[in-house]
């Protein structure tokens, strides 16, 4: 009974069942995975207290948890553990350090960021606008006074009208109540000052103040307020009239207040509207005192009063612009202020600039930074409104720099974005994610057949992040097996190169490969030949680049025609000729010492040849990658492999390859082996016991070695491949690699190969009898002399 399962699309489990004739066969089905997706990734804060919520969507039944990684300044307010779609809640607390700072919450076990900026180092508000700036202040009513009280406020929103801050304190009601803004960043006081201009004082008994705090314990502040509230005198006279009535106006006091640490003071004078019109806090960092002082035309300053301060005070402050009462007023006026100032001190002149305006990024992002040239004493800051782009000592004082950071652009689209330094801009631009693109670095070469061989360079460019992998593989027009004298335009892997295949393997960070294709010098006059070479296959999330195809010239070099020697004759031409044909690579420096064997040998003496030819036939680098290919065929497929399936799967694990490098080259042959029609269509239908019986089979072994000594039945091999121990691909590569089966088919791979390494071709009838010789010699010298004496193998190379 064959029978299909639908997708479960739901996340929680379920059952079913079928009947069988009187059976019931039940079938149990996971559930879907919980898939999670977050209203948002990150959110920047300013430095002041702020709240936030991201919004979490899942499947009903799909429960999540919230937990801030940063709980010294990120907290989850609401509920931090759910089931389906709901919101995290969570606050962030002002920031009273110097620096920004960023966090993150977990959320369903993906990451919300979250960044605060530094407290600002300047801040302007002339109050034009038709309301209020809500992205520098917040309303009292909302957050409490900083220097009243913190349960403080009534929720009467100011209007900006005039140019003016109009702040209306509500008449009729008792207890603290007022009205007003606080700046909504914290702001960096240290060697600045606070400013405003007071318009009007509030009247009918209500306070005007201004002032900067870091809590309710720590805090200056002007205050005008009522020294009276004014008097009426009424009376008769002696006949009983009246005198009528006599009254006296408000009288405003103006005070210097301050709270350090929980200790309160303060002095004052009678309140004058155009001598304290402009009242300034100035921190002056050289005796690191707050100094109070008034101008009628912010020109010159008057110091009324001078406070001691702790270190450290003034980097995380508060600005108030508030009126109101802590009584009852019948009808209170309001107050007006104007252009709110935190910056360097009047009278201090500073001009500011950048050594660059802007800066360009790649994909990858960056560091960078920027020079800021300002007068002393005069203070600056960079920010950006940005979550990409994190910026390093945004804060500093007449000369220095800061440094930034840009993330990763991981969408299809470029952005920019701006860091206001004092002022300056500095326009960042970053490019697109260009996802790795693989390419030769030429379109096409031409080389000369005597240079011995053609490197060719593989770049990869765009994204360089990760490890991508490309095929590669050599090509030509050449019509299969044709003789080396013919004359077509066309080169061919049988007479002119070696062909080349394989995997390229980009590392993370690595951005270019080299590939070598050896050339083999003959003694044609051909003229020009052309191959081709590909990159195919590309992984990893990589793409193809335009120059994917290559096409290779392969010109003369004038040491050709009929009369001259055969190259073959030449006992360097003979090594190297070996070590490409059999190993498919360049010899390396230990190849010296064949050439030194071979020219011990005295003239016309060729058994030096034989031996160096069989030794490189039977060297452990092609056994353990040649006879490493042809044993698959054998055991799967009972077959030998054609010159064109053993070339092509060769050539793979051929070359210079670190010994992790051939491993996997191995893992990667093994894995198309089983992917290819041929086995499939043999294998993937039956039984993981009938899978290795079927191998064990074909291979002709009853049982099989394996590394370390260890002898596997049938039935082992069975039962590892049963219990998980072993896959059906390590299963193939026991079998495959075994000494028995080495030793059943030593004797057949070793003709068929000749015919592959030495004439470049399949087999003819005649392969039989070479195995016949060998199988009743056992020596396989004659066999070898046979194939690199033939006239065949040297016309390969020339005419002669």
């Amino acid at each position: 009974v064959t029978y299909s399962v639908s997708a479960n699309t739901i996340t929680t489990a379920r059952t079913g069942s079928i009947t069988i004739g009187d059976k019931t066969f039940t079938v149990t089905q996971d559930a879907a995975p919980c898939n999670y997706m977050l209203s948002s990734t990150s959110q920047t804060f300013t430095s002041g207290a702020e709240t936030g919520s991201v919004i979490v969507t899942t499947s009903s039944n799909c429960p999540w948890t919230a937990v801030s990684n940063s709980p010294s300044f990120i907290t989850v307010t609401g509920a931090s553990n759910s089931i389906g779609t709901g919101s995290v809640n969570f606050s962030v607390a002002p920031n009273l350090g110097t620096t920004s700072r960023s966090g993150s919450i977990t959320i369903a076990n993906q990451s919300f960021n979250v960044s605060q900026d530094a407290p600002l180092t300047s801040m302007t508000d002339d109050f034009n606008a038709p309301d209020y700036n809500s992205a520098l202040w917040n309303l009292v009513a909302a957050v409490g006074s900083i220097t009243v009280g913190p349960s403080s406020g009534d929720p009467q929103v100011p209007i900006q009208a005039g140019g003016n801050m109009q702040i209306t304190p509500r008449p009729g009601v008792s207890g603290n109540k007022y009205n007003g803004c606080q700046s909504k960043a914290r702001l960096n006081l240290t060697g600045r000052s606070a400013s405003i201009a007071i318009v009007l004082a509030a009247s009918g008994g209500a306070k005007t103040i201004f002032g900067v705090g870091k809590d309710f314990d720590n805090w200056v502040r002007f205050v005008i307020a009522p020294g009276n509230t004014g008097v009426t005198v009424s009376g008769k006279q002696d006949d009983g009239s009246d005198v009528g009535r006599l009254s006296t106006p408000e009288q405003l006091q103006i005070t210097f207040e301050s709270k350090v640490n929980g200790t309160q003071s303060s002095s004052g004078t009678s309140y004058d509207p155009q001598k304290h019109k402009n009242v300034r806090l100035r921190h002056d960092a050289q005796n690191n005192t707050i100094v109070f002082e008034t101008s009628a035309d912010i020109t010159t300053w008057t110091v009324q009063r001078t406070v001691t301060i702790p270190l450290g005070w003034t980097d995380a402050m508060i600005a108030e612009l508030i009126a109101g009462t802590s009584s009852s007023l019948p009808s209170p006026g309001p107050g007006k202020f104007d252009d709110f100032r935190l910056g360097q001190p009047l009278g201090l002149s500073c001009a500011y600039s950048i050594n660059t305006t802007n800066a360009n990024f790649s994909f990858n992002g960056g560091i960078g930074s920027v020079d800021v040239t300002g007068g002393g004493g005069c203070g600056w800051t960079a920010i950006t409104d940005v979550n990409w782009i994190n910026i390093t000592n945004a804060n500093g004082t007449g000369n220095g720099s800061i440094g930034y950071s840009v993330l990763s652009n991981n969408t299809n689209s470029s952005r920019t974005a701006v860091i206001n330094i004092a002022n300056q801009s500095l326009n960042v631009t970053q490019a697109a994610y260009v996802a790795p693109t693989l390419q030769f670095d030429q379109s096409s070469y031409s080389i000369a057949e005597g240079t011995g061989s053609l490197s060719l360079i593989v770049n990869r460019t765009g994204d360089s992040s990760l490890p991508v992998t490309v095929n590669y593989a050599t090509s030509d027009t050449a019509v299969f097996l044709q003789n080396c004298n013919v004359i077509n335009g066309a080169a061919t892997s049988r007479c002119d190169y070696v062909g080349i295949l394989g995997t390229l393997h980009f590392a993370a960070g690595e951005t270019s490969r080299t590939l070598s294709i050896p050339i083999v010098d003959d003694t044609y006059a051909e003229g020009a030949e052309t191959f081709f070479i590909s990159l195919l296959n590309p992984a990893g999330g990589a793409v193809l680049g335009a120059n994917k195809f290559a096409s290779i010239q392969l010109t003369d070099n004038g040491n050709d025609g009929v009369g001259r020697p055969n190259p073959i004759d030449s006992t360097e031409f003979f090594v190297r000729q070996h070590y490409i044909d059999f190993l498919s690579r360049e010899p390396d420096p230990a190849s010296s010492g064949w050439v030194t064997q071979i020219n011990g040998c005295g003239a016309g003496d060729q058994s030096c040849r034989l031996a160096v030819s069989q030794g490189i036939y039977s060297s452990p680098e092609f056994k353990d990658r040649g006879y490493f290919i042809y044993k698959f065929f054998s055991v799967a497929w009972g077959r030998k492999p054609t010159y064109d399936e053993f070339n092509v799967d060769r050539a793979r694990v051929s070359g210079f390859q670190t010994p992790a490098e051939l491993e996997q080259s191995k893992v990667d042959f093994i894995a198309d082996f089983m992917g290819r029609a041929e086995f499939a269509n043999l294998y993937n239908g039956v039984s993981n016991d009938a899978y290795v019986q079927q191998l064990f089979t074909t291979a002709g072994v009853t049982q099989i070695s394996v590394a370390g000594g260890a002898v596997r039945t049938l039935t082992t091999e069975q039962q590892m491949l049963a219990g998980g121990t072993l896959s059906r691909g390590q299963v193939l590569r026991d079998v495959a690699e075994s000494p028995e089966v080495s030793a059943r088919f030593l004797n057949e791979s070793t003709v068929v190969m000749h015919y592959f390494g030495y004439l470049r071709r399949d087999p003819d009838a005649l392969y039989q009898e070479w195995i016949t010789i060998l199988t009743n010699t056992g020596d396989s010298k004659n066999v070898t002399n046979g194939f690199v004496n033939s006239a065949e193998y040297r016309a390969r190379f020339g005419p002669n």
